[in-house]
């Protein structure tokens, strides 16, 4: 009871109240822990992470014994300990398998990566590039690292760095992830200007959302939380078979694709679900993923005429959010449904 009315208290606030009032949260949550040593730390560790409390959140991961990490079959003990303190992974643990390796390094550097202050990302930087090179040894194509490796060369000024990187993504993943709004997908030599284009802060941004999203995706699987909405003509649709993509104006957001929408798009589904699952993002080159447009749509696109389209969110009782992506289009018809839409929120 004690750790949801400390979560109540916190989804109260706005986002503005909850930065203001971060330093106060963290001593109430130190304070909470230290009077109840017989708290349950997993519980504890989910609400730190919750309420990105993660310098307590890691000091927790330390004192939870192993047979209670044991417990929670679905959390990969390796991976949120990349989240939380990326410094001290250890890559090349025999225990570890080579998907693992990638899936810990991505994370360190999706961390590492969030972090803009000034005198931490020229080192990061390097450190991030440096992972870059150890998973591509032994995973040459793996997407993920290349477009870190393309947004890490970019903040340390190699622009060269990140058209190597960027040519070594196959043609259709550099259309995925550098195409604009217009019809054509854009040539190799185009890669300059598209990368110039680059925006230091909304690289930050970027990572830091994803970082949030991807703890708070690893918290839930701590608690085994769900939640759920009623869609009109679809029922009940459960958060396990959602996809958590981060927060919009403050609140919890997850997205389907509709049965119809997948049917139509086909093989081209894998490509969609991959690109939902990296998110909301706020810049336009160097990632895709879901993105809000002028308060009309919101889209996933994979291709210059291929995007997947929704202009309505639900609410549940929880102040949850849930896109359903009914509306598959090419350019010229996304065009028409965008300027004809508005979003509108339903609340249950």
């Amino acid at each position: 009871m004690i750790f949801i009315n400390y979560s109540a208290k916190y989804n109260a606030l706005s986002i503005d109240q909850k930065s203001s009032k971060k330093t106060r949260f963290t001593k109430d949550l130190n304070t909470i822990i230290k009077k109840n040593s017989d708290i349950d730390k997993l519980l504890a560790l989910s609400v730190a992470i919750y309420t990105e409390q993660f310098d307590i959140a890691r000091n927790i991961l330390n004192t939870v014994p192993e047979n209670e990490i044991e417990k929670c079959k679905k959390l990969n003990l390796s991976l949120l300990r990349s989240y939380l303190d990326p410094d001290s992974i250890i890559y090349d643990a025999d225990e570890l398998k080579k998907e693992e390796k990638v899936e810990v390094l991505n994370a360190a550097n999706t961390s590492l990566m969030a972090e803009d202050k000034s005198e931490l990302v020229s080192k990061n930087v390097q450190k991030v590039l440096q992972n870059v090179e150890k998973v591509l040894e032994f995973h040459p194509q793996n997407e993920e690292t290349l477009e870190i490796g393309i947004n890490a060369a970019l903040l340390n000024n190699d622009l060269e760095k990140a058209k190597k990187y960027a040519n070594q993504l196959s043609k259709e993943k550099q259309e995925e992830i550098f195409i604009g709004d217009s019809e054509e997908a854009p040539e190799i030599h185009y890669l300059d200007r598209l990368l110039a284009q680059y925006d230091a802060k909304k690289i930050h941004q970027y990572y830091q959302d994803k970082k949030e999203q991807q703890l708070h995706i690893l918290s839930q699987k701590i608690t085994h939380y769900t939640t759920s909405w009623n869609i009109p003509g679809k029922g009940q649709i459960k958060s396990t078979e959602a996809t958590y993509i981060g927060k919009y104006k403050g609140q919890d957001c997850y997205s389907i694709i509709d049965d119809k929408v997948k049917k139509s798009i086909g093989s081209l589904l894998p490509r969609f679900e991959k690109a939902m699952e990296k998110g909301i993002i706020h810049h336009q080159y160097g990632i895709n993923g879901v993105k809000f447009i002028e308060e009309k749509v919101v889209e996933i696109k994979v291709r210059a005429d291929k995007r997947l389209l929704a202009s309505e969110i639900y609410e549940n009782s929880g102040k949850e959010l849930l896109i359903n992506f009914d509306h598959e289009a090419n350019h010229k018809e996304a065009e028409i449904f965008i300027n004809g839409h508005h979003l509108e929120i339903y609340h249950e």
